[in-house]
């Protein structure tokens, strides 16, 4: 056994090794990226990525699913044809990318979720120590890096939420400093930009701007304000007029795509309502769907879009069959080509539309019971096992359908064996499952747990528990978002993993009085005033 002093001097090394990696937390964070990249292919997240990332410019990969993503992932596949072949198809047109091509994306995705990482990390004024502990737990997450390792646009989901995350808290902690309202701007397009739903991120720092108004009208006695209400209003003013900016960009280029390439602008979420739909649909008995259709039906007056409520009721969803009953509905009516596109998304629209009016309560509580299972028993290996299980189904698929895997034929990846061997290797990886007692639910307890106990004692800024707290509140909002428009699947649960970390971070990171911290919003915390403030974050 090791005796006192060498359980002292094992302490110190301990300590000291933390604050080494407090003081370059890359060199932590980059591990996992490392381990994934040596020990698996890149994973590939279903048939949805054929049309991201492989089919040439059209519906499905500019309005379908936002182009930012689409488009700007393929600078890989060019670099690496023109590196491996002396030639590549432009990034509008079909690809046919290798397998060096592939690894060339995920190590950019890696990186760019290992340097998000680090400059959320220093956002928080917290000791070298901390941050040490706080990048361990954080490169520990290993859903965070098995999505960076899929090709598929919430691979860079968690890229784009660190990192408003971070370019916000110091905005409010500096007032404003050109280059980081640069970074909040890209990391914002580069959101929305990869999936419609991290619109959510918009409105963080106008919202997280209200609440520190609201504390610090609540907290006027404290000896003074650190940031003015009128900065922070200045804030909160110019973040929506960014965030204003940001959307209307997002729209002029998809409307510059649509104008390239013909494509006709409508909505294509009704093929994702539809899979929401489908939910309540599925088994009630012939009296039951017979009720519901006459609930639904006398909502429009339009025979097609009674086609599609009659066709989703008793045939199944859009891809379940819906699809086909519109398209042969269309093309009797002499349709083709984009038109015929068009108006089949204008019906699955409209009719998904008049289930969502007719029959509120139903889907409010399926939406619901989805929300609870991402909270409990939703944990970080539920996440991590998305990308092996979803390369084990494009395999299947590319089986089932093999002209439509054109592009991918003879890549090890989808090799059905292959996959088959990375899911079971996935499944016994102790990376993969050394938080797989520790729910989504769970972690948020904790954290919350240690941030009342740390507001007693005085060592938490009450300004960074409402940073802390609408980082929550935004993944918990962004959750249940998706589950409106769709069924459970464990990807959709990752804003949530990426904001209760986040938050923990916050919460259990910031410095506190005890350590002559000053509130960065709120002034001094406790009786420490005479002690210097601690120097800005990198």
């Amino acid at each position: 056994m090791l005796s006192r002093r060498g359980i002292h001097s094992l302490a110190r090394m301990s300590i000291a090794l933390t604050r080494g990696i407090g003081n370059h937390p890359l060199s932590v964070l980059i591990l996992p990226t490392v381990y994934f990249l040596v020990r698996y292919l890149p994973f590939w997240n279903g048939p949805d990525v054929v049309g991201q990332l492989l089919r040439p410019a059209a519906s499905i990969n500019i309005l379908h699913y936002p182009p930012i993503y689409c488009f700007l992932a393929r600078i890989p596949f060019w670099i690496a044809g023109y590196a491996l072949q002396g030639g590549a198809p432009t990034i509008f047109s079909a690809q046919h990318p290798s397998l060096p091509a592939i690894y060339l994306l995920v190590f950019c995705q890696q990186v760019a979720l290992c340097f998000s990482l680090r400059y959320f990390l220093f956002s928080i004024p917290t000791t070298a120590l901390r941050r040490g502990l706080l990048a361990i737990l954080l490169a520990s997450t290993s859903s965070f890096y098995s999505l960076a390792h899929t090709c598929g646009s919430e691979a860079l989901l968690a890229v784009s939420w660190f990192t408003v995350f971070g370019s916000g808290i110091r905005l409010i902690q500096a007032g404003g400093k050109h280059i980081t309202w640069i970074v909040y701007s890209a990391a914002l397009l580069l959101g929305i930009g990869s999936r419609h739903t991290n619109g959510v991120l918009l409105i963080w720092l106008p919202t997280l701007c209200a609440m520190l108004l609201v504390i610090g009208r609540w907290i006027s006695r404290l000896p003074r304000l650190n940031q003015s209400s009128v900065n922070l209003g200045k804030i909160a003013v110019l973040a929506l007029v960014i965030g204003a900016g940001v959307f209307s960009a997002e729209k002029l280029i998809v409307d510059a795509l649509c104008q390239r390439f013909q494509v006709i602008r409508r909505y294509t979420l009704g093929t994702t309502l539809s899979d929401r739909i489908s939910s309540i649909v599925e088994g009630l008995s012939d009296q039951g769907k017979a009720k519901l259709f006459a609930r639904v039906a006398p909502l429009t007056s339009d025979s097609l879009v009674k086609l599609a409520i009659t066709s989703q009721i008793y045939v199944g969803s859009y891809y379940g069959g819906t699809a086909e009953v519109i398209t042969s509905a269309l093309v009797e009516r002499g349709m083709r080509g984009e038109e015929l596109y068009a108006a089949r998304d204008r019906i699955i629209f409209q009719s998904s539309s008049c289930f969502y009016r007719a029959v509120p309560s139903r889907l409010l509580k399926v939406m619901w019971k989805d929300f609870l299972r991402a909270m409990w028993p939703t944990n970080d290996k539920d996440l991590a096992l998305v990308g092996p299980f979803e390369t084990l189904h494009s395999a299947r698929e590319a089986l089932k359908s093999p002209a439509a895997w054109d592009s991918l034929r003879g890549m090890p990846i989808i090799d059905l064996s292959t996959a088959s061997a990375v899911v079971r290797s996935a499944n016994s990886d102790i990376f993969l499952r050394k938080w797989s007692r520790v729910s989504n639910f769970s972690w948020c307890l904790i954290f919350l747990v240690i941030s009342i106990v740390r507001l007693r004692r005085k060592t938490l800024s009450p300004g960074f528990f409402a940073v802390g707290l609408s980082i929550l509140g935004l993944g918990v909002f962004s959750c249940f978002s998706y589950f409106i428009c769709v069924f459970y699947l464990p990807r959709y649960v990752l804003p949530l993993m990426v904001s209760v970390m986040a938050c923990g971070s916050v919460l259990v990171g910031f410095r506190g009085s005890s350590d002559g911290a000053v509130d960065p919003f709120i002034g001094q915390l406790g009786p420490s005033a005479n002690r210097s403030r601690p120097s800005a974050s990198r």
